[in-house]
Order: structure tokens, then sequence, then C-alpha cells
């Protein structure tokens, strides 16, 4: 049986999924991007940071925390 990286096995969704930047998350979230960054100075999105700088986030769980399904990350 041939090895498979995990890298392989993800669906063209899951590449789909990854947001970059706080562009990125104003375009899924219908932000300015200076309300992004306020509010990723408040610690209330749902992100991952790489770095000092780049900033990551799921497009279904920031869709989910904006409507409510996830709970407050400030918490």
């Amino acid at each position: 049986m041939p090895r498979t990286s995990t890298a392989s096995s993800l669906s063209a969704d899951d590449d789909s999924d990854v947001l970059w930047g706080a562009a990125g998350i104003a375009d899924v979230i219908g932000a300015d991007v200076a309300r992004v960054y306020y509010l990723l100075r408040l610690r209330r999105l749902p992100v991952r940071r790489l770095g000092h700088r780049t900033i990551v986030a799921s497009r279904r769980r920031l869709l989910e925390y904006v409507a409510g399904e996830l709970p407050d990350t400030a918490a």
C-alpha cells in the first residue's frame, strides 16, 4: 500500500477554507481592514498567527464565530 502524506489527502475544499491576512478576513465578514485589525487587537476573532505579522483563519470557523455558533475567543 503506497504512503500518502496528509497534505496530499486534503481536498480542494480544505485549501479554499484558509484565509490569509486581514484583507481576506475583512472580505469574508464584511468589514473593513481597520475593523479587522481592531478585532484582532481585542482577540475577538478565531485566528492563528504565523510569526509576528501573518494572520491565518479558517473561513468556516470565522463564519461560525460571526454567526454566534462558536464561543467567544477572549474568554
